[in-house]
């Protein structure tokens, strides 16, 4: 569980870094991939990283794992209208190069 909450933690940090840091997307390229329908596309990121980053939390102790795995099911499955809208709608996501005189 030690092994899903760390990549948890790296996922949800891609909701509260700037999109121009680096190749990888960030809070824009995520707020973007929001569907219409969602009020407040910046608010429903800076939310989900910070319910991932607590069910991250939660897996780490024994008492809270059954809690944490259930409400990040429950989180997955309502961040996945963000994940269809984003390819259909969008297209693909296209990874930045790192810049001139970096391996990619």
């Amino acid at each position: 569980m030690r092994d899903l909450a760390v990549m948890l933690v790296f996922t949800a940090g891609a909701h509260f870094v700037p999109s121009d840091l680096g190749p990888m997307p960030g809070h824009d390229d995520l707020a973007a991939m929001v569907p219409p329908f969602v009020p407040v596309p910046r608010l429903a990121v800076y939310a989900t990283g910070v319910l991932e980053l607590l069910g991250a939390a939660g897996l780490i102790r024994e008492a809270t794992r059954p809690a944490a795995g259930l409400g990040l099911a429950v989180l997955f499955v309502l961040m996945l209208p963000a994940n269809i809208y984003a390819p259909l709608a969008i297209g693909p996501i296209r990874v930045r190069s790192p810049g001139p005189g970096t391996r990619a």
